[in-house]
């Protein structure tokens, strides 16, 4: 794992200026996407690439406004990737990830009026924009993947089959727009700053707009390494974001920190009177990831059977980071997502399965792979099965969410 030019010069995509970048991560054969979970396995472990991509991360970033931006991103194997049968939309599931989503929609209420028109762009399976819907007057969506339709039949939403196009979205919206919504969607555009400035511009005089996008501090604060991924291509500071709406004419209103402040959610609105305080933004340039890679491929290479425990794109990613010899002592990656069991992580043997699967058994060390709920899956389902006897074997737990931990267990 090496940079490329480690300084570079050129025109950011969020800030628009002219700028010097500096190498913040580089690795090669990692996925296009996370969110590919294939039906079927690979053939053997054996195989030459096995649980690698044919993709490369080059995290760079801008010295004027803090933006991380991955230099080495695919735009023609992504547009595969959304037009493939085994990707896979978020859902909430959870009882925890539902409480997030309803606190996230009651916040959106507080700055929006009862005869506010809300356009949701890139809704996903729409578990947000239902919830505003019954509480709305109208609430568009814009998503061009068809699995979005699954809200079509509710009365006051609207669904439009399309990027976020301006030129296209004005012919189908004929009315004022007075709240814009976009979630886990900008780290995924190539050119940020130009989507921005169209949704500025859509969004009617005084209208709110609030994106969800991850906390690229709290990310490297915590040493996260496997949460950056080849589809992401942007990671975002605070007045990073702040800094660039303030020049499009919106001003922060508010702010919320969701997931143990992996993420963050940003309240602006549109005016032209914008009083600017001092921005802050932090260089990352000084970070290595290095040595908590390396610790955690030492603590695996200690250990016979390896489970991954969190399953999702974070399960994905990480095999990115994991040594050979070590990936192929995984077995099986644990999720307790229903949707997600019996797929495998990509171009692997390791299917994923629920809490009930009889290799825990044998397994002597887990690898957890859930930074935005560690905490939570640790007490709430490891030690639970510890305790009852399901893994008699297990020696050891390797934390991951704030750097490289190993708990020891008896076995």
């Amino acid at each position: 794992m090496e940079n490329l030019d480690n300084c570079r010069e050129r025109v950011c995509p969020l800030c628009n200026k002219l700028s010097v970048f500096k190498g913040i991560l580089f690795l090669g054969n990692v996925f296009a996407s996370g969110d590919i979970f294939p039906n079927s396995k690979i053939s053997s472990i054996d195989e030459d690439g096995y649980a690698q991509g044919d993709c490369t991360m080059d995290m760079q970033q801008c010295q004027q406004c803090g933006l991380v931006y991955n230099m080495a991103f695919d735009k023609n194997k992504m547009l595969k990737v959304y037009t493939s049968g085994e990707y896979y939309q978020q859902k909430y599931f959870t009882d925890r990830l539902s409480k997030t989503l309803m606190q996230t929609k009651d916040k959106i209420k507080n700055y929006a009026n009862v005869n506010d028109v809300f356009l949701e762009i890139a809704p996903g399976h729409g578990d947000l924009l239902v919830a505003l819907a019954k509480e709305s007057k109208r609430v568009y969506s814009v998503d061009p993947s068809p699995t979005s339709l699954v809200v079509k039949d509710i009365d006051n939403v609207i669904h439009i089959q399309s990027f976020f196009e301006i030129d296209v979205i004005r012919e189908k919206i004929k009315e004022p727009i007075n709240f814009i919504i976009f979630r886990h969607l900008l780290e995924h555009i190539e050119q940020p700053y130009y989507f921005l400035k169209d949704v500025v511009d859509f969004v009617s005089d005084e209208g709110k707009i609030y994106m969800e996008v991850p906390n690229a501090t709290k990310i490297m604060e915590s040493k996260i390494f496997y949460d950056f991924y080849h589809d992401h291509v942007s990671y975002f500071q605070r007045d990073t974001l702040v800094g660039v709406m303030y020049e499009l004419g919106c001003k922060l209103i508010d702010e919320i920190y969701p997931y143990n402040g992996m993420w963050m959610g940003l309240f602006f609105e549109k005016t032209r009177e914008v009083q600017m305080g001092k921005l802050q933004v932090q260089c990352f340039d000084g970070v290595d990831f290095s040595k908590d890679i390396a610790l955690m491929n030492t603590y695996l290479s200690q250990a016979k059977s390896i489970v991954l425990w969190g399953g999702g794109i974070h399960s994905n990613s990480l095999l990115g980071f994991i040594a050979k010899e070590n990936l192929k002592k995984i077995k099986k990656c644990v999720d307790i997502n229903p949707d997600k069991q019996g797929r495998f992580l990509q171009k692997s043997c390791i299917q994923i399965v629920g809490l009930d699967d009889k290799e825990l058994k044998n397994i002597d060390c887990i690898l957890m792979s859930a930074p935005l709920h560690e905490e939570n899956i640790f007490t709430n389902e490891v030690l639970l099965l510890y305790k009852k006897g399901v893994m008699p074997n297990l020696k050891s737990v390797i934390l991951t969410a704030g750097g490289i931990k190993r708990l020891i267990f008896k076995g």
